[in-house]
């Protein structure tokens, strides 16, 4: 499984690597909404765990820019938006799950699993 983590903040990038290094995945990181953007373009991921609020573009403007064909069958949104018209707009455009910021590495892990138990 190859997931891709789009959050630009670094210590966040930093604890999903190390939340999810033990799992049988490949990582790969982006530090803003742009540097996602083109590597979902570029690349087939499984699955995509994507901050909102990012700089050049957010995590919904990265999903609205990308043709449907290359979306991960899996996008996770972390969020500290968590009025309904926010998760609505996430919805509008393919993003089916949810965690609010700050997040519970353990939760994001046991998601992960269950995600990547799934596809097997």
């Amino acid at each position: 499984m190859k997931i891709l983590i789009a959050d630009d903040e670094k210590f966040s990038r930093m604890l999903i690597r190390d939340t999810l290094e033990d799992l049988d995945a490949e990582l790969d990181f982006a530090s803003d909404g742009h540097e996602a953007l083109e590597k979902l373009k570029n690349e087939d991921y499984h699955v995509c765990v994507i901050d909102n609020i990012m700089p050049k573009l957010s995590g919904i403007e990265v999903i609205e820019n990308l043709a449907s064909d290359r979306c991960p069958e899996h996008i996770i949104m972390l969020t500290a938006m968590t009025q309904q018209r926010d998760q609505e707009n996430a919805r509008n455009c393919g993003i089916k799950h949810f965690i609010t910021k700050p997040f519970s590495p353990v939760k994001l892990k046991t998601f992960i699993q269950d995600l990547f138990d799934d596809l097997k």
